[in-house]
């Protein structure tokens, strides 16, 4: 897709085919091949990124929704359905900001009138980590190990960090 020639397309008023805003109910899809992937190809760097996000992972889902459908609810609901399918807390993150940044375009462009419908959706916090202790028998059997290496800088820093608590960065600065 060369956006030179939809600036040409433009000029000539040539636009029956391509998506523009007096023609708000495109789907997602078109929205996306005509008008986004151009523009991200001529300003982003990430641009091929953004491609294939959208390509494999975000339209095969919303593609067919009208854009200006598309609301928290079908966010939030996509967003579960990745989730219970095993993408990473990561991807899914880079995914949703994807959409909302794709839709925000449309909104500035003219597409949609505002964002209204979609701009309450949000990425649900990240699930915090339990930090992992050990069990009594495996701190006895760690000052066992550190006793029997007590030569090894490495079983010092370790034990201070079982009297401590302290992270291996804090203990080795």
């Amino acid at each position: 897709c060369n956006p030179s020639l939809w600036r040409i397309v433009d000029m000539l008023n040539l636009t029956a085919a391509i998506p523009s805003p007096a023609n708000a109910d495109i789907c997602l899809a078109d929205f996306v091949t005509h008008r986004y992937l151009p523009f991200a190809q001529e300003n982003k760097r990430s641009w091929k990124a953004d491609k294939n996000h959208l390509e494999h992972y975000i339209l095969p889902h919303l593609g067919a929704y009208p854009i200006s459908e598309i609301s928290t609810e079908i966010l939030e609901n996509w967003l579960r359905t990745l989730e219970l399918t095993g993408f990473s807390y990561g991807s899914r993150f880079r995914f949703f900001w994807l959409i909302k940044y794709v839709l925000n375009c449309a909104v500035h462009w003219g597409f949609l009138a505002s964002n209204n419908k979609f701009k309450s959706a949000n990425m649900p916090p990240k699930p915090g980590r339990t930090p992992e202790l050990l069990s009594t028998e495996e701190a006895l059997r760690l000052v066992q190990i550190i006793n029997e290496h007590r030569k090894w800088p490495a079983a010092h820093a370790i034990h201070l960090m079982l009297l401590t608590g302290g992270s291996v960065s804090e203990i080795l600065n």
